[in-house]
């Protein structure tokens, strides 16, 4: 197997950390995600100039024809100088709908003004109530004419104030929580009835929430077949999902950036252990395995987990696992109290059942594993503790499997194998300090 990239891989890779690393320094990143659009329109054109918004499509329509492998090349990039202008939300996302599902006329009509920078989209999916159920859509587009009226809300919608078009789910027949009966449109952001209320997460990232009321659209608004809109967000979504499964990834980086370097075994495990998480979540499970938003936040989620384990490293060689557990559940409890205060969210008026599952996941993922983790910080890379965080997948798919009775297929055994693979092969090199002349 040849995991050396190309000379056009090394090319597209040096070319873009270079931008970056000469234009998208931290306070410059810092006057970005303070302005009013939340990105800069000036890094948005030099991404399109250089062709990075083009990697995944046909030269037809201006592209690169690049593979997955390219996108992962640029998300690498993206998520190491911690980029906020829409690019997952635009191109990993809005644009692979319609790469994907739309017709000769929308590619044509849609793809080379993205490419050129003109033209930004979003994927209007997640409701309230709805977590990472792609199924679960109440918005509804009924016949009107030769076209369609759209009713609902979104939530949490990536860089839906920037959009220029969203691709929307809506239901055209079936109940609320069914996988037939989900249709996908394109509509315009400014279209009568769309009303769009922006803000920012914690992470500086800007999200919004979609009203739409009464929007009129046309039958050429229909992204593929009527009804079968779950096929085409399910697959879109996977691919996004396999473009963020990079913590370990940033683990590394971070490891080269504070003088260790690690060995090529090292980094043929990464890769492999990220490649079989990637299949694991590409299998279908009946519903997604994760969560939308989280799916769409995950490249800052990703970079923020690899600090927190290199930090955390760092702090266990001088305090005690009791000391150090002590201070960071307590910080998360006081914020996450805060944040509910803030928020309105009830913490109160539970059902007993809520409240069981609220005490095993307190006792068994944060008493237990939290700690388990913060304990082998003490002796273990944060490389191979970020990787071994990727077995939540396959744990998912076991909790998955006994408790709400969904058979994960025969393709996810393929990305177990290779995640465990992967993990042995980190686990059995060690970093080494760089050399320092």
């Amino acid at each position: 197997m040849d995991l050396e990239y190309s000379d056009e891989q090394r090319l597209l890779s040096e070319t873009l950390r270079k931008f970056l690393g000469t234009g998208y320094a931290f306070d410059a990143r810092g006057k970005i995600t303070a302005s009013a659009a939340g990105f800069s329109e000036d890094v948005w054109a030099a991404l399109a100039e250089m062709g990075i918004l083009g990697v995944p499509f046909d030269a037809v329509y201006g592209g690169f024809g690049g593979t997955t492998i390219d996108m992962l090349i640029v998300f690498e990039a993206l998520g190491e100088a911690l980029v906020v202008e829409p690019y997952l939300a635009t191109v990993g996302l809005g644009a692979r709908f319609v790469a994907r599902g739309g017709s000769a006329e929308q590619r044509a009509r849609i793809l080379p003004a993205l490419i050129q920078g003109k033209l930004k989209m979003a994927f209007a999916q997640t409701e309230h109530g709805a977590r990472w159920d792609l199924r679960h859509v109440a918005t509804r587009a009924a016949r009107a004419g030769d076209g369609y009226v759209l009713d609902g809300e979104k939530s949490v919608v990536l860089h839906g104030g920037a959009a220029d078009l969203l691709v929307v789910s809506a239901r055209t027949s079936g109940g609320e929580r069914d996988a037939s009966g989900i249709s996908l449109f394109l509509v315009e952001r400014g279209a009568p009835g769309v009303s769009v209320s922006e803000y920012r997460t914690l992470d500086n990232l800007r999200v919004a929430d979609v009203k739409l009321a009464g929007v009129r659209v046309g039958a050429d608004a229909l992204l593929g077949r009527e009804g079968h809109g779950f096929e085409l967000a399910d697959e879109v979504v996977d691919y996004a999902t396999a473009l963020v499964c990079a913590q370990p990834i940033f683990a590394g980086l971070i490891a080269l950036f504070l003088g260790r370097s690690l060995p090529r075994l090292g980094w043929i495990g990464i890769a492999v252990a990220t490649l079989g998480t990637a299949l694991i979540a590409g299998a279908d499970l009946g519903v997604s395995v994760r969560a939308l938003a989280g799916d769409l936040l995950a490249l800052a989620g990703g970079l923020a987990a690899a600090v927190y384990v290199t930090l955390g490293a760092a702090a266990r060689a001088r305090m005690s696992t009791a000391a150090y557990t002590a201070g960071c559940y307590a910080t998360c409890a006081v914020l996450l109290l805060g944040a509910s205060v803030i928020g309105g969210v009830h913490l109160t008026g539970f059902s007993g059942n809520a409240w069981l599952k609220i005490v095993l996941v307190t006792v068994c993922a944060q008493l237990l594993g939290h700690t388990l983790i913060n304990v082998v910080l003490h002796t273990t890379s944060p490389t191979a503790v970020s990787l071994a965080l990727l077995l939540e997948t396959p744990g998912a798919a076991l909790v998955a499997y006994f408790w709400l009775h969904q058979r994960p297929p025969l393709s996810a055994a393929p990305g177990l194998a290779l995640l465990l693979g992967g993990l042995v092969l980190v686990v059995r090199t060690r970093a080494a300090p760089a050399d320092i002349d």
